[in-house]
């Protein structure tokens, strides 16, 4: 198998997916450790695609042992999330996890489920992470998770993936794994109940606060709640620090310590699991009690203190009326913003936007939780994010829908198919095929297409259908169908 054409190594690595034997596998494997980098997500999702029994395993193990770099198929260092500090293993894990996660798509999550069932510590976690990143959250990954906060090999693994789950079935059993004793655990479990954002947790989350390996995720999930019965207690907890501070007439180092936590941006604590006076003031922010506004005050009005500039700011912000926001809440922009979840899913046949605005139209799917609710209709979500490989893969179903579209009777679904065919550019027979729905059609914008896609066959064939239809074919420069010009963004 060789990179030097881009187009030879990704047609080589969907045909080793669907020789599907274990020297093929191997190959596979040996092709994401060789790169590990961006070049290694097309093996990858070849094993995702590949029936072999063995595959999906071999998949999490590669990308486990090649260590991709924040779980975004990058070698480019990226600083952990704060939850991960200190907790080397599971930041490796959830690397691991997100890219299975990225290059499983929509596709069923039984592999990854029967992954967690059984084998190492290492390879059930990375599944848990996968399952919780994946695009299609499975219920039953849920009931399969919740045991596994009472292993310990992998409950730290869990909690996280329940959080990013948000079902309320795990609420109770994350509440429970705050009394762990593994501290990461605890750290893991308080992260979850955050995503979850129930206010069930607020109170147990409160209590976590005096726990010195665990108090800083207590901190970040209330925040994330929004959580204001908490507001009092981190307001409290905001003061015994300063107090601390004061007591041994130590502000001097404290300003020199804050200036080197805002320049590093890591926390000012002598273990990872405990928050700053900076992490309490960015959370009374966020939590947007004016309750606390006093104990602010106290910071803001002392020009020698570090931070208080930016406790003037959080006494300003809590002072002025804002409407009921949630930090998780999401943040809509653009032409989509206003389109129901109906109008959206019609865009998926819209051949103009389909085509050029796919990726906004995807985004804004996924951001409404609203996922593809046939094997069909993800093949279209394909399409919109540019999954070329994904397409070829899943050639049968992607052809099969298609050409539906290409022989209906809709003129818009059928430029829309056509544009489609001609951007994977793939199939023995598609240029055939895509010539006999021009010759039986009186779609001029469909022959422009062929006119210009640069497939010499797709080129005779609106040729012959000029001349059947005696319609001129005005010259115009090259456009975006091009003959298999798809790309994933």
């Amino acid at each position: 198998m060789t990179e030097g054409s881009p187009e030879l190594y990704s047609k080589s690595v969907v045909a080793l997916a669907r020789i599907g034997s274990d020297e093929a596998i191997a190959l596979l494997s040996a092709a994401i450790s060789k790169n590990r980098n961006v070049v290694a997500i097309q093996p990858s999702r070849a094993l995702a695609n590949c029936g072999h029994p063995r595959s999906a395993e071999t998949l999490v193990n590669t990308l486990y042992r090649s260590r991709m770099a924040g779980g975004h198929f990058s070698l480019v260092d990226q600083p952990p999330d704060r939850i991960f500090e200190g907790a080397d293993e599971e930041f490796r894990r959830a690397g691991c996890g997100q890219c299975v996660a990225i290059v499983w798509s929509f596709r069923s999550t039984d592999r990854l489920l029967a992954i967690l069932a059984s084998g190492s510590d290492a390879m059930r976690g990375c599944a848990a992470y996968a399952l919780g990143a994946a695009a299609v959250r499975d219920p039953r990954a849920v009931e399969a998770l919740i045991p596994l906060l009472k292993d310990k090999g992998v409950a730290a693994s869990a909690a996280f993936a329940l959080g990013e789950l948000q079902d309320l079935r795990a609420l109770e059993p994350l509440i429970a794994a705050l009394a762990h004793k593994d501290a990461v655990v605890r750290r893991f479990a308080a992260h979850g109940l955050g995503d979850l954002g129930d206010r069930r947790a607020v109170a147990p989350l409160v209590r976590l606060l005096d726990d010195k390996d665990a108090s800083l995720a207590a901190v970040l999930a209330l925040q994330r709640m929004k959580g204001k019965e908490a507001a009092p207690d981190l307001a409290a907890m905001l003061t015994r620090i300063g107090e601390r501070a004061a007591e041994v007439k130590n502000i001097d180092k404290l300003k020199s310590a804050e200036k080197t936590e805002n320049a590093a941006g890591s926390p000012l604590t002598t273990t990872p699991g405990q928050p700053t006076r900076r992490d309490l003031l960015e959370a009374l922010r966020w939590i947007g009690n004016p309750a606390i506004i006093p104990a602010v005050l106290q910071i803001a009005r002392n020009p020698s203190d570090p931070l208080h500039a930016q406790a003037a700011r959080v006494v300003a912000e809590l002072s002025r009326p804002r409407p009921e926001t949630n930090q998780k809440d999401r943040e809509v922009h653009g032409p989509f913003a206003k389109m129901t979840d109906d109008e959206l899913v019609a865009m998926l046949v819209d051949p103009d936007r389909a085509t050029y605005a796919g990726q906004r139209v995807f985004a804004e799917l996924i951001a409404r939780y609203r996922l593809p609710e046939s094997p069909d209709e993800a093949i279209r979500y394909f399409v919109l994010i540019g999954a070329r490989d994904d397409l070829m893969a899943l050639w049968p179903r992607t052809r099969r829908v298609l050409l539906a579209d290409l022989h209906g009777r809709s003129p818009q679904r059928q430029i829309y198919a056509a544009r489609c065919l001609i951007r994977i550019g793939y199939g023995d027979n598609t240029a055939a095929e895509l010539r006999d729905a021009l010759l039986a059609s009186d779609n001029k914008q469909l022959a422009l297409d062929y006119f210009h896609c640069g497939n010499e066959q797709l080129r005779q064939a609106a040729l012959d259908w000029s001349a059947k239809s005696g319609t001129v074919l005005e010259n115009q420069p090259a456009g975006d169908i091009i003959w298999g010009s798809m790309k994933e963004e």
